[in-house]
């Protein structure tokens, strides 16, 4: 049992990590303007791990999953919405 606690840091480095990695693809989009590259059914299904994070840390009352969880659902949430308005732009932009 000890042995298993010994790597528990993994749990939270794994999503930490995640988070990480949201932030440095808003930054990169923020810069180019361009969300394009981004796949919409990339985007769902990292909003169904967020929710399924979520129902996770709730049924087990893990607290750290479910603040996890909802921290990478907002974060899908907020790249979506960034995909949608420079969508919108740079339609708008070469009419």
């Amino acid at each position: 049992m000890e042995q298993n606690r010994k790597y528990e840091w993994t749990g939270f480095a794994i999503p930490i990590i995640l988070i990480i990695a949201y932030i440095f693809e808003m930054v990169q989009i923020v810069h180019k303007k361009d969300a394009g590259e981004l796949s919409w059914g990339f985007m769902g299904s990292l909003c169904v791990i967020g929710i399924l994070w979520i129902f996770y840390g709730i049924q087990n009352k893990i607290r750290p999953n479910i603040i996890q969880g909802i921290i990478v659902l907002i974060l899908n949430l907020m790249l979506i919405g960034m995909k949608i308005y420079y969508e919108q732009k740079n339609k708008n932009k070469d009419k």
